[in-house]
């Protein structure tokens, strides 16, 4: 109740300065909101079929403000203050991670770049997510699977510098500190990466390296690279993921988990019928070497447009485990120790349809 109230007064002070910040600075409340029905098999005691309600589809609802403030000579101040909710109860989309979850940073833009500072998304999802691998935050997306959580993740205490894009190429460095009184490397985040554009090309790549926050000396370490290009009304996307879990340790986006190494590729297509009316389909591929290990996932995905603002979604998608793996789309409601959702071997359908509107 008292961080509610807190975030409450925060937005309603915001608010209120709303008015006299437009006169000298550009600010901007913004937000979506992502909600349908599920169908999935395989819940429950891992025998069971489930019909719920589904928030975040494709994306987590979230409410924002973002701004600027123009400080002359082509420099600007920057922020995003974001949080994320779940529609079909009306509470934060995690527990965990009360307030401004989804984004709180401030930062100096400029001819020389971009720094931010504060709680951010790395650049896995700034550059790869969503332009390479296919959206669906409870789709089927690639960044489920327990060894490649990093492809999508947002970080207490860091700092961001994006460069400016000098002949379609750009560059990024992202460091969360670890706050270890002595070992400066503890509990450390270090992301780099680049990317690059020319007419319908697109290619990124982006290396991640956890510190454990234990003593373990443990590391988590995810290279990563995609493409797309575009013919036409057809979009292709090929990304690629090697992770790298030196040992057991304490990581702030996967648990803790043996020394392992994976492997990870998904292909998609997106095809544009019309202003409207888009269908993609991906097949992703993720295979575990160290445990001998390997799951498949197919996924199709239909989106209407209503409106600029307003989406219809249909999706379906398929997952099978092989070789011991415990994969999920949803997990069952007590897994065992040392699985990761589902059932060794298992396989799993999951249906669901929505509605998403962004504002």
């Amino acid at each position: 109740m008292k961080n509610s109230q807190i975030l409450t007064a925060t937005m309603a002070l915001c608010c209120a300065g709303m008015g006299s910040a437009f006169a000298q600075n550009s600010v901007t409340l913004y937000g979506q909101i992502d909600t349908g029905l599920a169908y999935a098999t395989h819940v429950g005691d891992g025998g069971q079929s489930v019909i719920k309600a589904q928030d975040s589809i494709l994306g987590v609802s979230s409410f924002g403000l973002k701004g600027s403030e123009d400080l002359g000579g082509g420099v600007k101040t920057i922020f995003n203050l974001q949080l994320g909710f779940n529609p079909s109860d009306g509470k934060y989309d995690n527990p965990n991670d009360q307030g401004f979850d989804r984004n709180a940073y401030v930062g100096l833009s400029s001819n020389a770049g971009t720094v931010t500072v504060g709680h951010q998304w790395d650049l896995n999802d700034d550059w790869l997510v969503g332009s390479v691998f296919g959206c669906g935050y409870n789709s089927g997306a690639p960044f489920k699977f327990h060894e490649f959580d990093a492809l999508s993740e947002y970080y207490n205490n860091s700092i961001k510098y994006v460069t400016p894009t000098v002949g379609g190429l750009q560059g990024a460095v992202f460091y969360a500190v670890g706050g270890v009184a002595g070992d400066f490397t503890q509990g450390s985040v270090l992301n780099l990466g680049v990317r690059y554009t020319l007419a319908s090309l697109y290619v990124a790549a982006t290396y991640d390296q956890e510190d454990s926050s234990s003593t373990s000396g443990a590391k988590y370490k995810l290279a990563t690279l995609g493409a797309q290009y575009t013919f036409g009304q057809l979009r292709t996307r090929l990304g690629y993921s090697h992770a790298d879990i030196t040992g057991v340790g304490t990581f702030e986006s996967i648990i803790s988990q043996p020394a392992q190494n994976a492997n990870l590729v998904e292909a998609g297509v997106d095809y544009t019928f019309n202003a409207a009316f888009t269908l993609s389909g991906d097949y992703l591929y993720k295979n575990n070497s160290t445990f001998s290990n390997h799951t498949s996932e197919y996924r199709l995905l239909a989106a209407y447009s209503l409106s600029k603002r307003t989406q219809l979604i249909a999706n379906l998608a398929y997952l099978k485990n092989s070789g011991g793996a415990t994969e999920a789309m949803y997990n069952m409601d007590d897994p065992a120790s040392g699985t990761y959702g589902g059932l060794p071997n298992s396989d799993q359908t999951a249906f669901t349809v929505g509605i998403r509107h962004s504002f």
